[in-house]
Order: structure tokens, then C-alpha cells, then sequence
């Protein structure tokens, strides 16, 4: 069976777009377009027809090299599992602002059950704003809450002392652009999962991507977005689990407090 004959089934394989956006400026839920086809990366010589369960693996660092993706804060595992393999990831940083999004929410775990981290932010009226320029609010002192939370969450947890060090200092630091906090807590837990992606920004929106490239805008949300088919949530020890059960769709840091090392292993493996 061809990658083409059944593209319009894949997830990855479909563009995301400029998000609607509402009177008051804030944007709600985007819509989808289609991008460029694997037809036209054919015909533009980029490489054989290939079986559409080969897109996982390897093989997107042959093929589909580079990922696009909305920068999240905290991103949930399946953010890490479905970026492992590209070489090189550009996060959008020039789509307007989209709501209920994992842009500036976290969920992990707590004594309680799952708790949703929120990061307040610089409200600006009706402007249109774009993700990358959108600032923190510091009003109230919700950083400090934050760190609280998940020392309380997971200081009983195998490695989060061990993690501690590095991790802590970010929640020391009132970065001005939710940008640049979420940059630096993705490359911390980039750099513990051991991905050494080549990272940047996209400088203007596209609805498109360009050959080569595969559209993950939008595609993990809070309420579901686009699944991977190919996705399954690996499931492991977590400090309540006695308690509550297994809670899937958590944080990286609760897969990473829980696990260490061989958080890679697990974040690789459930990609299939």
C-alpha cells in the first residue's frame, strides 16, 4: 500500500493552519488545511514511495526530517515520543495566540490526583497577539506555587532529586516571554531524554509546510487534537499510582521523576 493512497488518514501528514481568532483578539480552536502531498515530494525527486507504516522509526530522519510544532510548557509525553526521531525541530512561534492549549498549561500529578499548572499571562485587550511575543504575568506568585507543587508531587519520586539541580533554577528565573521560559524547560528535558534536535523558530506563518517537513501544530491539545496512530502512552510506576491509578497524558516531568533514565526507552518504544 503507498504513503500516498493513504496520506489523508495519517495525522502527520496534514497541515495546520492560522488559528480563527475571536472579537476580543484571543484565539479559539484553529482549523486544518492540507499541505503540499508526498506526490509532490515524489516528483520533486525526494526519495521512493513508501508504506505508510514506515513513517515511524527512522524513517522520518531520511524522509520527513524536520517537525513543526506550537512550543509547549511542560509538554506532555507524547510531545517527546512523536519528536524523538527528527533531526531538527522549528516551533511556531508567529501563529496568533491559541487557547486551551498545553502553551502555557502542564498537567501532573499530586497527592490529590491530577492537577492542571496554568502559567498566568500579560493580557492585551483586543490585539492580536503572536505566540512568540506573548509575556508572563508575575502578579501573583505563581512560580513559586508551581515549584510547591511539584516538589510536593514528586520529591518521594526515584529521581527527582536527582534531576533537581538543573531543574530548579528555571523556577528561580522570571523569564519576560512564555517563549523563552518553555524553550528552556523543552531543552532540559530534551537534553535528559538524550535528543540532541537542531532547534529554531519559525520567523513568519505559514499554513503550509515545505517538503520534507511534517505539521504537528496544534496536533496534541488538552481535548485530543491530532492522534498518532501509531502512538501508544507507555505506562510505568508513579508516586500515587497505589492511590489513584495509572494517570496517563501527564507531564515529561512525571515520566522523567518517575523513571531517570530510562525514560529515552520508554518515550522511544511508544512510537511502536
Amino acid at each position: 500500500m503507498s504513503l500516498l493512497s493513504k496520506e489523508a488518514d495519517d495525522p502527520r501528514l496534514n497541515t495546520g493552519s492560522q488559528p480563527m481568532t475571536d472579537t476580543s483578539g484571543e484565539a479559539s480552536e484553529p482549523a486544518s488545511e492540507q499541505g503540499p502531498g508526498q506526490e509532490d515530494m515524489r516528483e520533486a525527486g525526494q526519495g521512493p514511495e513508501l508504506a505508510l507504516g514506515e513513517i515511524h522509526g527512522s524513517v522520518p530522519a531520511a524522509v520527513f526530517h524536520t517537525a513543526l510544532i506550537d512550543l509547549q510548557y511542560m509538554p506532555p509525553v507524547e510531545t517527546f515520543a512523536r519528536l524523538f526521531s527528527y533531526k531538527r525541530i522549528r516551533f511556531e512561534a508567529c501563529e496568533h495566540w491559541v487557547k486551551r492549549s498545553y502553551r502555557n498549561r502542564a498537567h501532573v500529578a499530586g497527592p490529590h490526583g491530577q492537577l492542571v499548572l496554568s502559567i498566568p499571562l500579560v493580557r492585551r485587550g483586543g490585539e492580536r497577539r503572536k505566540s512568540g511575543e506573548v509575556k508572563i504575568a508575575y502578579a501573583e506568585p505563581w512560580l513559586h506555587e508551581h515549584w510547591n507543587t511539584l516538589a510536593a508531587g514528586y520529591r518521594r519520586s526515584p529521581f527527582f532529586e536527582y534531576y533537581e539541580d538543573r531543574f530548579e533554577p528555571i523556577f528561580n528565573t522570571e523569564f519576560e516571554k512564555l517563549q523563552d521560559r518553555n524553550i528552556a524547560l523543552f531543552r532540559f528535558f530534551a537534553d535528559a531524554l538524550g535528543m540532541t534536535p537542531d532547534i529554531s523558530f519559525t520567523e513568519y506563518y505559514d499554513a503550509g509546510v515545505p517538503i520534507g517537513q511534517v505539521d504537528l501544530r496544534n496536533a496534541i491539545l488538552p481535548a485530543g487534537g491530532r492522534p498518532d496512530p501509531f502512538y501508544t502512552h507507555p505506562e510505568y510506576g508513579q508516586v500515587f499510582g497505589s492511590k489513584h491509578g495509572f494517570l496517563p497524558n501527564l507531564s515529561i516531568a512525571d515520566l522523567l521523576f518517575n523513571e531517570g533514565p530510562r525514560s529515552r526507552e520508554l518515550v522511544l518504544n511508544a512510537m511502536g
